[in-house]
């Protein structure tokens, strides 16, 4: 097995358990265990599980930082899928990382985007 930097793998599995599987198993074959960064992606279908699929990355990859994010659209293995079950999962080593929440919420005025550190909004 040859170990890189980075990897991503995803999977459309209607299933959550084999799709969580199927990425995870990925992207240790690309990477390896204990990335610096893993990057889950899921779409609506799996919301539900999310938590589930979280606990297997941070039990099985074993990341210093786990980023969880939900989308409409998901795009990983060199594939986009939209609107369909699917899981993506992102890893790699670029070095120490720390995971920030950030949540858009839409207001008359349009989109505020909450939780960014103030020295990131002023750099």
């Amino acid at each position: 097995m040859s170990v890189r930097s980075y990897g991503a793998a995803a999977s459309e599995h209607p299933l959550a358990t084999h799709a969580i599987g199927e990425v995870v198993g990925d992207v240790i074959e690309q990477v390896g265990v204990e990335p610096d960064l893993a990057l889950l992606f899921v779409t609506a279908a799996h919301v539900g599980v999310i938590e589930d699929m979280v606990g297997v990355v941070r039990e099985v990859l074993r990341p210093d930082t786990l980023v969880g994010v939900t989308a409409v659209t998901v795009i990983g293995g060199g594939r986009e899928m939209e609107d369909v079950p699917a899981v993506a999962l992102w890893a790699g080593n670029p070095g120490r990382c720390e995971a920030v929440r950030f949540e858009s919420i839409t207001t008359d005025d349009g989109a505020v985007v909450t939780g960014m550190p103030h020295a990131a909004a002023d750099g």
